[in-house]
């Protein structure tokens, strides 16, 4: 993959090249206020103080208002009531909105509390089912960003600094619409689009559907008979493809794993490419390729894609030409076992990774009815041929 000499991207986004050696990296330790760890292939959470009652808070980019569990409700102390708020224009929830809790994030941020925090309740379950993980509410992480936030994956933390490093990155300007931060891209030789920056998504690439579309027709897309679907919310679940290329900055990524959605943005699968420096003040983020700028995308190998509801894995999707779709496999059968393992004691993000490494043999459990199915699949790529009937395990289906 090339990295371009830098220019000027359209009227909103700039870049400043420094000709610098990735070796020469440093870190940034002195100037850390606080650090969180992340997991790869959940959302970014960080701690939060709710009057002072503790909680797991997704850094979430698609809503202009803090959103606390229901449970959550009792703890807000004295609060006066304002009217209904549209938490964000794509989802368009009209939520019954109050002002007045302290909030504050992690443990070591001066200056880094609201006092006056606007915060609206819905239930999280649809979240905490999505992703697997505990989740108590959902906060836009350019709202207490008061000073940097960095976010690297591949070394396992979200931090927030004093200042960005400046000396070994390229810069980006932050585009702020609807309240919530964007970035621009250049998407195949189509021109440039304003997109959302998504830490609370796994997902890599959303395009719009209008360009996911158009950019189909021009064979720019090469469409994948994958599960990998199952990384989105209902909602917007559509097709997945590889498209040619992708531009962030002076950066050029090559074979993107794209989304059919609703809107243009990017996720922590495509983030984690980058060492990424948040400085809102400045509205600028600073890019860094880490270790997985050249990896290749990660793609289902198993045919299904899962999620969790009520503690049970659950089937959402299944590809009819799959081994599991040849063997009987239905949506809303539960996955019990990978391997040796429950799945209830896996995190969703381990199972998928566990589906995602291709050339491997992986054993799955499924149950339907109390009735136990064993399937052991020889986990291919989506581009790669399925393996032929002859090579399918003899495996009777799940009787209804």
């Amino acid at each position: 993959m090339s990295v371009p000499h830098c220019h000027r991207l359209g009227c909103r986004v700039y870049f400043l090249c420094v000709s610098l050696a990735l070796a020469g990296l440093c870190s940034a330790a002195d100037n850390e206020l606080d650090r969180f760890p992340i997991v790869h292939g959940e959302p970014l959470c960080v701690p939060i103080r709710l009057n002072e009652q503790k909680g797991r808070f997704i850094l979430y980019s698609l809503f202009n208002v803090t959103v606390v569990d229901e449970a959550y409700r009792d703890h807000l102390g004295p609060v006066v009531p304002t009217p209904a708020l549209t938490a964000n224009r794509l989802l368009g929830m009209k939520l019954p909105v109050h002002r007045g809790p302290h909030i504050s994030i992690g443990t070591n941020i001066p200056g880094i509390e609201t006092p006056n925090e606007v915060v609206a309740c819905m239930s999280m379950t649809p979240w905490q089912e999505r992703f697997g993980v505990p989740v108590d509410g959902l906060i836009a992480f350019d709202r207490l960003a008061a000073l940097v936030v960095r976010v690297h994956v591949d070394a396992g933390y979200v931090a927030f600094l004093k200042t960005p490093k400046e000396s070994v990155a390229k810069k980006a300007i932050i585009v702020k619409e609807w309240f919530l931060p964007h970035v621009s891209i250049h998407v195949s030789d189509d021109g440039f689009r304003d997109a959302i920056i998504s830490l609370g998504d796994c997902y890599s690439v959303l395009l719009d559907q209008d360009d996911f579309r158009r950019l189909l027709r021009r064979n720019k897309i090469v469409l994948r008979d994958s599960a990998d679907g199952g990384e989105l919310p209902e909602f917007r679940r559509r097709r997945v493809g590889v498209l040619d290329s992708i531009e962030v900055g002076p950066y050029k990524i090559q074979n993107v794993k794209v989304y059919e959605g609703a809107v243009t943005a990017i996720g922590l699968g495509f983030v984690r490419r980058f060492e990424l420096d948040f400085d809102f003040p400045n509205r600028i983020v600073h890019f860094c390729p880490s270790q997985s700028y050249q990896e290749p995308e990660r793609w289902d190998c198993s045919g299904i894609a899962i999620e969790r509801k009520n503690n049970k894995t659950l089937v959402c999707t299944v590809i009819p030409s799959s081994v599991p779709g040849q063997s009987g496999v239905r949506v809303g059968d539960e996955l019990t076992h990978v391997n040796d393992s429950r799945a209830s004691e896996l995190s969703l993000a381990k199972i998928r990774d566990l589906l995602s490494t291709s050339g491997s043999d992986v054993k799955l459990v499924f149950e339907r009815n109390g009735v136990r199915q064993d399937i052991v699949i020889k986990l291919v790529r989506p581009d790669d041929p399925f393996p032929t009937d002859k090579n399918l395990p003899k495996i009777l289906p799940i009787p209804d």
